[in-house]
């Protein structure tokens, strides 16, 4: 995945925008089947759209209420 694309981010920064640890943000990503992984020569990496972001706060408010 491009750097500069900024229709996605990466799990790290992901997990900052919404202030979840990124264990937390892992699993609630792969019980929805949100983000998409890319491989590199570093490894794997997951990205998520802004979609998937918004998708994941929805989730997140119905576990709290």
């Amino acid at each position: 995945m491009n750097s500069n694309d900024r229709k996605y981010v990466d799990q790290h920064r992901a997990a900052a925008l919404l202030r979840l640890a990124e264990k937390d943000l892992s699993r609630l990503s792969g019980q929805a089947g949100l983000g998409r992984t890319e491989e590199n020569a570093a490894g794997s990496q997951v990205y998520y759209s802004y979609d998937d972001l918004r998708r994941i706060c929805q989730l997140t408010v119905r576990r709290v209420a």
